[in-house]
């Protein structure tokens, strides 16, 4: 049925650019074409939103533990489960969506033409299996650049914001082998330490609850260069310290609690 629905999600995609697409607008208009683009992303602002990864929820919940690991076990590991890119358009700087029942057009993120106050959107592709798409929503605010991680369900419409570590949205969650858990991280940018966060998948017939924390931790000294899940219940992790080319590398195992 997933896999069913994602084709359909796929071939719809052509429909869904014809009819999402400010056609009466003159690529040269900017200032009207502006206009629709700030409506409509108004609408996916407008959506169900639900927060997660709030730093006083992992608080209350168990800390991750990491065994080390040998290089060759986590070479020989697969990952599965992995994100799908989904067909995007250039046309007008626009990212065309199209859900179960509702077309989102969102402004595509551009660093050469973003001002202050602007939000932008980036499109890493789609979750299969859950039927996520993974956005990430920029915005510029006194210079700076700041992003949030969030994934829009393509069933329900609920959109799932997951606060960050940091100032920017973290990596694109990678799905357990069950379907049980999604796992993401974040890399502080001035400390050598990464954090991780897993959320739990839930019963997709409550979207308020469908996705929540279960579990958090941290590698002091590491930045993650990548997380394969070894089964649904263990991931290993592959970290480094220092900076290339003399980048060392650490394995870590860690099973759930």
């Amino acid at each position: 049925m997933r896999t069913l629905l994602f084709t359909f999600l796929l071939t719809a995609f052509a429909a869904c650019r014809d009819n999402a697409a400010p056609k009466q607008i003159a690529a040269t208009d900017t200032s009207a074409k502006d206009t629709i683009i700030a409506r409509e992303n108004a609408i996916i602002d407008s959506v169900k939103t639900i927060t997660l990864g709030n730093s006083d929820t992992y608080e209350k919940l168990p800390r991750l533990d990491f065994k080390p690991m040998k290089e060759a076990e986590f070479n020989a590991l697969k990952p599965e489960n992995g994100i799908r890119r989904y067909p995007e358009s250039e046309k007008d700087s626009i990212i065309y969506i199209q859900t179960k029942d509702k077309n989102f057009s969102l402004r595509k993120y551009n660093s050469n033409n973003f001002k202050e106050n602007d939000n932008g959107y980036k499109l890493s592709g789609v979750l299969p299996l859950q039927n996520l798409f993974v956005l990430t929503k920029m915005n510029l605010d006194e210079g700076f650049t700041f992003s949030s991680l969030m994934l829009l369900d393509s069933l329900t419409n609920y959109r799932y914001t997951i606060n960050s570590f940091g100032d920017a949205g973290g990596n694109v969650p990678e799905t357990s082998s069950g379907r049980k858990y999604l796992i993401y991280y974040y890399n502080l940018i001035f400390a050598e330490e990464s954090k991780i966060g897993i959320l739990k998948i839930n019963d997709r017939s409550n979207p308020e609850t469908y996705l929540s924390e279960f579990a958090s931790g941290d590698l002091s000294g590491l930045q993650i260069e990548t997380i394969v899940w070894e089964s649904d219940s263990v991931f290993c992790v592959k970290g480094y310290r220092g900076e290339a080319p003399a980048k060392k590398f650490e394995y870590y195992r860690c099973e759930l609690p």
